[in-house]
């Protein structure tokens, strides 16, 4: 385990890589910046950092380095003349320790032995809480494939669409949306499977039934109380069907749960992701528009087709309509869906000529591979 040691002399971290370089794994560096890369890294355990440096001092280093790496434990190191605001970082617990200069060896190896245990300690304790999440998700997601079929094979197909969508939205925590997605489902555990299977497409159940199944996310959020670690988990759970409009400030992740879940039910009723994702758009208010639209880039070109919005000019053959053509007075041109081919494509031009088509509208455009990905890439850094 690596104790970094930060001042801006060189002397003075010569000086402690030649007394402790045969007790500790020691690493130095005179600049806080390319001290950050290493703790970066996350091998460093003890990071100590002189208070007075030019530039950036040794208390913003080390609230920078705790950021990057919350276990690495925080010594500082201070003159007589800054002991008041080094005991008050040790005090409001920003600090291990701090230790005045001149400090002998003895002294300083000590503190480093305390550091370097008080690590041990704090990563023990999180893999003991990891372990104990993984095992508890495991069974819950066991007795939900056990009881329920339908909805732990719901929950699958969502946390694949959430899995690839974190990333692309730049999501803090991905891994929490990932399981909140894998657990959405867990309140169906209590639901009849029956419900569930109808439950999707909601227009087959009785009132009593829709109460029941809608109260499926406040009883997956209870069951879940109990877990440690699991607190903004439990919340996007819990909100993941509120509509934004409703609910504005619904957790970002939890808006993600919202499309994922509600296309997943209009593609189980409609049988075409294309389909579904028109239907999400019908509602622009219940969603967040940004996810919604990184959403739509994400499911069309995995489809092979991309939307645009275009002026009829710029029409081509073989671009799909992506909603019905319209002309200003409200009459339908052409239907949604409809492949342009030279008959459509001149038929629509002649239209045109008698009345005035509304632009911009739809266009679903197949693409090549490269194409493709050029049109994933530029989704992501719109999403971001």
């Amino acid at each position: 385990m690596t104790v970094l040691f930060v001042d801006d002399d060189e002397r003075v971290l010569a000086m402690f890589a030649r007394t402790l370089a045969s007790r500790f794994q020691v690493e130095t560096r005179s600049d806080p910046a390319e001290a950050l890369e290493l703790v970066r890294k996350g091998s460093v355990a003890v990071a100590v950092a002189d208070l007075r440096m030019p530039g950036m001092d040794g208390m913003e280093f080390l609230a920078r380095a705790g950021e990057l790496s919350p276990n690495t434990v925080k010594i500082v190191l201070t003159g007589h003349a800054d002991l008041e605001s080094a005991m008050a970082g040790v005090n409001e617990g920003r600090l291990f320790r701090f230790l005045t200069k001149p400090c002998d060896t003895q002294t300083l190896v000590r503190a480093l032995e305390a550091a370097l245990e008080q690590h041990r300690l704090v990563t023990a304790e999180k893999e003991l809480l990891r372990g104990t999440l993984h095992g508890c998700i495991k069974v819950l997601t066991e007795i939900l494939g056990q009881t329920n079929p339908e909805a732990f094979g719901r929950a699958e197909r969502i946390k694949r669409l959430a899995r690839a969508m974190a990333p692309r939205l730049r999501l803090k925590d991905p891994w929490k949306v990932e399981l909140a997605a894998m657990l959405s489902q867990i309140g169906c555990i209590f639901i009849p499977e029956e419900i569930v299977q109808r439950g999707s497409c909601d227009g087959s159940l009785s009132p009593e039934e829709l109460q029941i199944y809608h109260m499926h996310p406040t009883v997956g959020s209870q069951l879940l109380s109990s877990i440690p670690r699991l607190e903004d988990v439990r919340e996007m759970i819990r909100h993941q069907e509120d509509s934004l409009a409703d609910n504005p400030a619904q957790p970002r992740g939890a808006r993600l749960l919202k499309i994922c879940l509600d296309f997943d039910a209009l593609e189980s009723c409609l049988g075409s992701k294309v389909d579904a994702v028109g239907r999400l758009k019908q509602t622009p208010e219940r969603y967040d528009p940004a996810i919604l639209e990184a959403f739509e880039r994400y499911v069309l070109a995995d489809t092979g087709v991309v939307p645009r919005d275009i002026r009829l000019a710029e029409l081509r053959e073989g671009m799909i309509l992506g909603e019905d053509l319209m002309s200003e007075t409200g009459a339908m041109l052409l239907a949604k869906g409809l492949e342009v081919n030279p008959y459509s494509l001149m038929r629509l031009r002649n239209l045109a000529k008698a009345q005035k088509v509304r632009e911009p509208f739809r266009v679903l455009v197949p693409m090549t591979g490269a194409a493709s990905r050029q049109e994933d890439a530029a989704g992501e850094q719109a999403a971001g």
